[in-house]
């Protein structure tokens, strides 16, 4: 039943990409597992994933910090990435078109700044800053949608409902629709292109969401709980509203059903914490860094993931990938070339040092499954093919 689950999970996904039709399937059993910590502690960092890793941008480790770490989830490991070319505290970063955007915050825990500067994972360095946000902002939540990256909220000096969208390719900012509530400390998710604002500093439990294709917001079922600064994902169709603080730190899951319009419980996270990064990568939801308030203020740098599926490793992908492979009706004589590179992806994997070795049999296979695509495949299983092989290397670490 376990192999059947990840069956089903890998299935989903394709026909998520392949049709563009992204389905919220029923949750199954939801479970948090620690993963290997970050390289030391920080909070109210800039956080986001880009090519299936998440990343950490400056933030508060006892001093006001510039570094970069990065979290793949293939290999379980962190790594150091070039510093940021000033220190950010309460920044937001977003992933477009391949670049990270690292955004506002307060320069040297004090002055807040309007500067966006851009980085570029593949190459691990820094270009020149783009058009700086219009309005001066800290702690504000930040999304991309279809491309254009919306701000949202945060504050000032005071809270704000202020939302306005940057265009990377026109390097223009543009006006929208106020938020109906002023929000500071928020977190926002996109689900089927819609952006959804939770938590507050001020103490307020509104929630709300932004339709870009209208500019318009419209007003949902508040959340059940107060939370201030919480992390905020959207995994499987739903929206999770995690951790953040009252008083104290909390633990507690908030989950969010747009088909509903409904409210329910998560399973509590392993940690409680508030001011820390969340990602959603590979139908896996990752909570890391942050601080606890229990008597005292204490900075963490652990790392928890929650997976409404059974998380499968590279391994068990590509065995998963070799049945969809031979669900096809396909010559056998093509049917075998496709299963033999597979066979030695995963021949590789069992090798301490084949994971190179095993993307690179993953990259023929995908150039093959082009080659026959509209021949010896339909047009569509060549595409479930690709993108099947293309998330298994991302979970490797590799592009």
């Amino acid at each position: 039943m376990k192999h059947d689950r990840r069956i089903s999970f890998l299935l989903q996904t394709l026909l998520a990409v392949v049709l563009m039709n992204v389905l919220a399937a029923p949750a199954l059993a939801q479970t948090w597992s620690t993963k290997s910590s970050m390289p030391g502690t920080r909070y109210a960092f800039a956080s986001c994933v880009a090519a299936g890793k998440l990343y950490a941008f400056g933030g508060y480790d006892g001093n006001h910090i510039d570094t970069v770490v990065a979290y793949d989830p293939g290999t379980n490991s962190w790594s150091s990435k070039s510093p940021m070319p000033v220190q950010r505290t309460d920044a937001e970063a977003v992933e477009s078109g391949g670049k990270i955007y690292v955004m506002g915050g307060q320069v040297g825990g004090a002055t807040l700044t309007t500067r966006v500067d851009v980085y570029d994972p593949a190459t691990d360095s820094w270009g020149t800053p783009v058009a700086p946000m219009p309005t001066l902002r800290t702690a504000f939540g930040v999304a991309s949608i279809d491309g254009i990256i919306y701000t949202v909220g945060g504050t000032n000096g005071g809270d704000l409902s202020t939302v306005e969208a940057y265009d990377p390719i026109s390097d223009t900012w543009e006006t929208k629709a106020s938020m109906p509530t002023a929000h500071s400390h928020v977190g926002v998710g996109v689900i089927n292109g819609v952006l959804y604002a939770a938590g507050s500093a001020n103490g307020n439990v509104s929630f709300e969401a932004y339709d870009p294709a209208t500019d318009t917001w419209s007003v949902k079922p508040s959340m059940p709980t107060t939370r201030f600064v919480p992390g905020v994902g959207a995994l499987g169709g739903l929206l999770y509203v995690i951790g953040g603080a009252t008083s104290a730190t909390l633990n507690t899951v908030d989950v969010y059903d747009p088909v509903t319009n409904a409210w329910s419980a998560g399973p509590p996270m392993p940690t409680d914490r508030y001011s820390f990064g969340v990602g959603v990568t590979g139908g896996v939801l990752y909570a890391f860094g942050g601080a606890t308030i229990n008597g005292e203020f204490t900075t963490v740098s652990t790392v928890e993931a929650l997976s409404t599926a059974q998380e499968a490793t590279p391994g068990e992908l590509t065995s998963d990938l070799i049945n969809l492979v031979r669900s096809f009706t396909l010559q056998r004589g093509i049917s075998n070339s496709f299963e033999s590179k597979l066979q030695k992806v995963i021949a590789a994997l069992e090798s301490p040092e084949g994971t190179a070795e095993a993307c690179d049999q993953l990259k023929a296979f995908t150039n093959h499954a082009r080659a026959q695509s509209g021949k010896h495949l339909t047009v569509a299983q060549a595409d479930q093919l690709i993108v099947a092989a293309t998330q298994i290397r991302t979970m490797l670490g590799w592009e």
